[in-house]
Parts: C-alpha cells; sequence; structure tokens
C-alpha cells in the first residue's frame, strides 16, 4: 500500500477525510470512540468533525480531556455546538456542511473503528476512483455477542443500491465513504426531522448517484448496539413516521426500477408488533402493496408471514405481536440483571 507520507508530500495540508461525529448522551462510549479516531494510521490529510447537539452530559467535556493526548491532532478537529438540541439529522448535517475533505463518512460517537480504517477506505477511493467505497462491520452487543457482516463485493452501483434496498446491507452512513460532490448535493432530500431511518434516506439517494462503487474487506468498522440513549434503541410512533417518510421520499427520488418492497413490508411489520397503527391506518398502508408482492417479496418469512397475517386480523396480529414483544424485552432484562 503506498504510504500517506509519499501520497500528501505535494499537499501536506489538504484534507482527504472528513469524519462526521455526532455528539449525544455519550459519556460511557465517547473515550473509546474518539481513542480510535486519533490512533488512526492515516495521520495527515484527516479531519474530526465533532457536533455537539446540546449533550447534557460529560460528553464534550471527556472528548476534550483525550484530545489532550494527541495534540498532533488538534489541528485536524474542529468541535462545533449546536445552540440547541436538534437530532441526529441536523447534526450529521451540520457535520457535512463544515466539511473540507475530499470524502466524507460519518462515524458514531458509541462505536468504533479499527487503526487503518479510514486509510484503506480513502487509498481504495483514490484506486479505484470511487464515488462510494464501502466496508464490512461488526456488531457488539452488550452481552459480548459479536456479528460480522461480510459484504458482496460489487461493481455496480446499481446492484449495491437494491442490495440496501433489501436490507440485506447495513442501511447506516457509518461504513460508506462518499465523494464530497455526492455528499454536499442539494438533491438529496433530507429532513433534520428524520432521525430513524436518516441513515437509509440518505444513504440510498447517494448511491444512487454513484456512478462507481469500490469495498475494502481487510479493515472493519465497529458498531455498538447497547447505547439505550441512542435512535436504533427506542422505537416509538415518531420514529416509525420517520421510517415511512423516508420509503416516501424514496419513492419519490429513486429510479423507478428499483424495487421497495422490502422497506414497505418492514415498514407494515414495525408498525404491527409495536401496535403504533390504528386498524383503519394499517388497512390503509396495506393496500398500497398487494399480498402477491408481499409474499414474493425478499423479505424474512416471518415477517411477511406476521403482515399478512394481519391483513386478516390487525387487532389479533397486532396484540398478539406486542404481547410476545414485551414478553421477549422482559426476559432479556431479568438475564442481563442476573449476569451483572
Amino acid at each position: 500500500m503506498e504510504s500517506l507520507q509519499k501520497h500528501f508530500e505535494k499537499e501536506k495540508t489538504a484534507v482527504k477525510v472528513s469524519i462526521a461525529i455526532p455528539v449525544y448522551r455519550v459519556e460511557r462510549y465517547i473515550e473509546r470512540c474518539a481513542r480510535s479516531l486519533f490512533e488512526q494510521t492515516m495521520q495527515e490529510g484527516i479531519e474530526f468533525i465533532f457536533v455537539n447537539d446540546c449533550t447534557p452530559d460529560r460528553s464534550i467535556e471527556i472528548l476534550r480531556q483525550v484530545l489532550e493526548e494527541y495534540p498532533h491532532r488538534k489541528p485536524w478537529v474542529k468541535i462545533i455546538d449546536h445552540p440547541e438540541n436538534c437530532g441526529v439529522g441536523k447534526a450529521r448535517r451540520t457535520a457535512i456542511e463544515n466539511a473540507s475533505g475530499a470524502y466524507i463518512i460519518h462515524c458514531d460517537p458509541d462505536d468504533w473503528v479499527d487503526k487503518d480504517f479510514y486509510e484503506k477506505m480513502y487509498l481504495k477511493a483514490v484506486e479505484e476512483e470511487a464515488d462510494v467505497v464501502y466496508a464490512p462491520y461488526m456488531t457488539h452487543y452488550e452481552n459480548g455477542k459479536q456479528e460480522v457482516f461480510a459484504l458482496p463485493v460489487f461493481t455496480e452501483t446499481t446492484h449495491l443500491l437494491q442490495h440496501v434496498l433489501n436490507d440485506r446491507f447495513h442501511w447506516s452512513l457509518i461504513s460508506n465513504m462518499f465523494h464530497r460532490e455526492i455528499a454536499l448535493s442539494k438533491e438529496i432530500d433530507c429532513p433534520d426531522s428524520v432521525c430513524h431511518s436518516e441513515d437509509l434516506l440518505r444513504t440510498g439517494q447517494m448511491l444512487a448517484k454513484c456512478k462507481k462503487c469500490a469495498s475494502v474487506t481487510d479493515t472493519c468498522y465497529h458498531y455498538f448496539k447497547g447505547n439505550p440513549s441512542s435512535y436504533t434503541g427506542n422505537f416509538s410512533r415518531k420514529s416509525l413516521d420517520n421510517v415511512l417518510q423516508s420509503i416516501a421520499i424514496l419513492e419519490n427520488k429513486l429510479p423507478g426500477h428499483y424495487n421497495l418492497d422490502v422497506l414497505k413490508t418492514f415498514s407494515l411489520f414495525l408498525g404491527i408488533i409495536y401496535n403504533l397503527f390504528t386498524r383503519k391506518e394499517f388497512y390503509t398502508r396495506r393496500r398500497e402493496i398487494s399480498r402477491k408482492r408481499i409474499l414474493k417479496s425478499q423479505q424474512s418469512l416471518a415477517i411477511r408471514l406476521v403482515v399478512l397475517s394481519a391483513s386478516f386480523s390487525y387487532t389479533l396480529t397486532s396484540r398478539t405481536c406486542n404481547i410476545l414483544l414485551k414478553i421477549r424485552k422482559k426476559l432479556r432484562s431479568s438475564k442481563k440483571g442476573r449476569s451483572e
């Protein structure tokens, strides 16, 4: 691999990669994240943009303390304070608007990355002249369980995007590095009010604008699924509305050859198991996608069966699923309590 020292010989102060990090209620995790960022093998040309979304805890204080241990990183760090809490969508937008890099990528403050993650992503982008580079990720659960998601290698961005829409590829922005022209495109429709599924909405539209994609397989992003304050850890009616709004925007923005049946089926499933639809609303939304299309979609069999069952009796299916969901949550909580 070409050394970055040689790569930046002519433009030592040029920003090649900007990393956007929203900060809110992560004092338990921010040190681990910050150290993994500041210890990257990419020594120059890498910019870290932390957006303080009015976090009420010590997250920013801890971040500044860690930064003191890495003085060579200070010229490459921006800490931007929001005047009020706006949500992860707006925080990411603020970071993007202040990014100087040729490529832009996101990192969540409760996650961490391999030390060579951004170096390998950037050099692959340069080597392949790619609009987007994607990488594997490992999910870490609070109970210690780990899952590695190795992604297929795509040469066509259309195939990669359909993979995303089929929920076979992590929706998040964290393992996708986009060229700045695409990341900053004014045509990207992503309202600040959308927090849950904002990753899917932004990623889907950006991938549709990419002409060439590339991937790395020998470095990894580490996704922590255990922060109770994260948006993915809390699902409400507002969350469901975000998902439905995202699907509607994608349907309007993406070319007609992309199939959204998996996403539509999944949105119905979420409304059912969390008992968030009224009976009338469910049947209205269910009629937007036929039973035949639900049955033939590439969604999991269990999800398809739940949605089809609700088509005959929404109230009974929703109540049953919601009870089972609460029992499962209680069992997990009890198991966690015993292990502690």
